[in-house]
């Protein structure tokens, strides 16, 4: 079984609910104080295009659908998919896509924000490497790039043989981003060091400055 079909394979077993995000009973307590936490890291997407990529059962789509021109929103996983599509039925603007990041394609300048939810820890570096090659293009001029990732004091790859993540260190994100990238904002996520103190689920906020 590839690390793909691995990744696809774990999240489609999981319950599509904020318990199943998470992967933890506290989940609901997690999601009470990380969202309003994360959503103050980002910038204003009100009328903008958004693309939410890892997008799971939504909480974050339907955040960016309140204000939002337009909203694509990608997870691997069907089920949660499918929840997602439930839990924000009532926005229009709304696009579902059911893919392998890998495996999607935009025309370039589509998106003003890209917000990625630990989803950089199921890709190999050179993954990594590729899918920010493309992200710049499919962002807009002075576009933003949000991702949030599971971390670790020094670089882990799991070891079970059903599930598939590479937890690097907090040095090697930055790593990834040369020439065309200005690092706006970075830290940890002080919901989850609250509840799970957990000091190693970071974030990131880049702002493209490519325009060509």
């Amino acid at each position: 079984m590839g690390t793909r079909d691995q990744t696809k394979s774990f999240w489609e077993r999981c319950a599509p609910s904020i318990q199943g995000m998470y992967l933890s009973y506290l989940g609901d307590e997690i999601d009470r104080l990380e969202r309003p936490e994360i959503l103050s890291y980002l910038p204003s997407f009100k009328d903008k295009a958004v693309l939410d990529l890892g997008a799971g059962i939504g909480r974050y789509t339907g955040e960016f659908a309140q204000t939002a021109a337009r909203v694509v929103s990608v997870d691997l996983s069907t089920p949660l998919m499918d929840e997602n599509r439930l839990r924000n039925s009532a926005h229009s603007q709304i696009e579902y896509i059911c893919s392998d990041a890998m495996a999607l394609s935009f025309p370039d300048r589509s998106f003003d924000l890209i917000f990625l939810n630990s989803l950089l820890m199921y890709l190999e570096d050179d993954e990594v490497t590729l899918l920010l090659r493309r992200i710049s293009k499919w962002l807009k001029p002075r576009g933003f790039l949000f991702f949030r990732e599971s971390c670790a004091p020094v670089r882990l790859q799991s070891t079970n043989s059903s599930y598939f993540a590479i937890y690097r260190n907090l040095i090697e994100y930055p790593r990834f981003f040369g020439k065309g990238w200005s690092l706006h904002r970075e830290g940890n996520i002080m919901a989850i060091e609250v509840v799970q103190a957990d000091p190693f689920k970071c974030f990131w906020l880049y702002q493209n400055t490519v325009f060509n």
